[in-house]
């Protein structure tokens, strides 16, 4: 087998055998300039370096591991910054957003191209009215295509549901990640489903990455340790680049993956996808659920309707269901309408819906259950008597506790800033009606009397019930 040269992009032989591709020939050492040559090519080549910023940004097309104390290891995918390039074919570089500085064969890098890097679907992070006719009027959340970014702070964008061109500021949008084709890639499942999946797949190593509930466009890795416990990091995200905790940078959650799956710099090493994430995935979409598939636990409480229990739903998801005790028609209307409503929000401040269990004899139903996300804390109003009771006592603990005060009422307000959004009100909003979960976040719970409404204005009459 002979080693030539990747760029060849051929197939050659040498009479006997089919030559193998692999990566490029190293530069040869031994043709860096002697010492006293070096000031002069550095004189010659002054002006024609570092032109401009971008063009000494570089991706490394494959890894290199250094054979030399001067020389900079590093791997496929990442970006380096070229510090002077008068050794020849070795370059001095510096890998991004790190300290590490040494030579790299340069046949083992290429330019970064902007273009391709914005070739993705983009989504606004703030609301944005614009300050001329030129530029996109656009709500936080809004998904566009990059049309030119020709001009660094202002980019044309199409807005994608409507076909709109315009301008909008480039720190106004963030890139979103196309992740669907990945196994690891859990969506939209709260932390709490993620770690009865992993603890459910047992095996220490297996992640996941999911939607963040808190931040809208950003993403968290969850994974089991050796000790069997579910670990957490925020993928974070500073100039472009992701990263865990700041020692590593990265353009691509995949490349984050993949270096985390073959580097031990956490408190586990990565090693396959959680086999629990389809599962979930159906689960969550599923609406008619099994009463078997359910496997009842202690009571939670009651309502107007009837009793709220903690269940193992498919051995695997805590629930609460809710049960009815009456088969008055009347009432089990209401109660699927409760479902419903429920079915149509999505939010992360809002109680997530499972689905809904039935039993029927002779064509009527005669026993009807709603399923929903089981909230470990219960309610708030329970919650702030007992172990949140000194978030109240701000004399006593200080700022740190106006503070979690502030959060906790922000949180509310933002999910019913979601049910305002989409025309609903939830007409008994109470301290007994959210829910506090296992990381103290709020959840807006019992949707019983929520109401669509086309108007602006609702009245409501006295007298009127809430099932739950």
């Amino acid at each position: 087998t002979i080693i030539i040269n990747k760029a060849a992009r051929g197939i050659c032989s040498n009479n006997t055998t089919t030559v193998q591709l692999v990566i490029p020939l190293l530069p040869d050492k031994a043709a860096r300039p002697e010492v006293g040559q070096m000031a002069f090519f550095k004189k010659i080549l002054k002006k024609n370096i570092n032109k401009s910023k971008q063009e000494d940004v570089y991706v490394a097309v494959y890894d290199y591991d250094a054979r030399e104390n001067s020389d900079l290891s590093f791997g496929q995918g990442e970006e380096l910054e070229i510090l002077d390039r008068t050794e020849g074919d070795w370059w001095k570089a510096k890998v991004k957003g790190t300290n590490k500085v040494g030579f790299v064969p340069s046949n083992f890098i290429q330019l970064k191209s902007p273009v391709i890097k914005e070739a993705g679907i983009f989504m606004a992070i703030e609301n944005y009215e614009g300050d001329t006719s030129e530029d996109l009027c656009v709500d936080k959340g809004t998904k566009m295509e990059i049309v030119d970014v020709s001009n660094p702070l202002n980019w044309k964008a199409r807005i994608i549901s409507t076909g709109e061109v315009g301008n909008i500021p480039r720190n106004m949008i963030t890139e979103i990640e196309q992740l669907d084709i990945h196994r690891w890639y859990a969506a939209n499942i709260s932390r709490t489903d993620a770690e009865n999946a992993l603890k459910v797949d047992g095996r220490p190593g297996s992640f996941l990455v999911r939607d963040s509930q808190n931040l809208i466009g950003s993403y968290a890795l969850s994974a089991l340790s050796e000790s069997s416990e579910v670990l957490h990091w925020r993928l974070e995200k500073k100039q472009g680049q992701y990263h865990l905790n700041g020692n590593k940078y990265f353009s691509k959650i995949p490349e984050l993956i993949i270096y985390y799956k073959e580097n031990i710099e956490l408190r586990t090493r990565l090693q396959e996808p959680c086999n629990q994430i389809n599962i979930k995935k159906e689960n969550v979409n599923q609406w008619d659920i099994k009463r078997e598939h359910l496997e009842m636990g202690k009571e939670l409480g009651s309502g107007q309707f009837g009793k709220v229990y903690k269940a193992k739903w498919n051995n695997t998801i805590d629930v609460a269901v809710k049960t009815m005790k009456t088969i008055d028609e009347l009432d089990i209307q209401e109660f699927l309408a409760e479902a419903e409503t429920m079915k149509k929000l999505r939010h992360p401040r809002l109680v997530k819906l499972y689905g809904v269990s039935t039993s029927e004899e002779m064509g009527r139903i005669t026993d009807l259950q709603i399923v929903v996300e089981f909230v470990s804390n219960g309610a708030l109003r329970d919650y702030l008597k007992k172990d949140g009771k000194k978030c109240l006592h701000t004399s006593s603990c200080g700022l740190q506790n106006w503070t979690e005060q502030c959060r906790m009422a922000t949180q509310i307000a933002a999910g019913m800033e979601y049910l305002e959004g989409r025309n609903f009100v939830h007409r008994d909003l109470a301290a007994r009606n959210v829910l506090v979960d296992s990381n103290n976040d709020m959840k807006i719970a019992d949707f019983g009397l929520a109401r669509f409404i086309s108007w602006k204005f609702y009245m409501m009459l006295a007298g009127m019930k809430n099932p739950f």
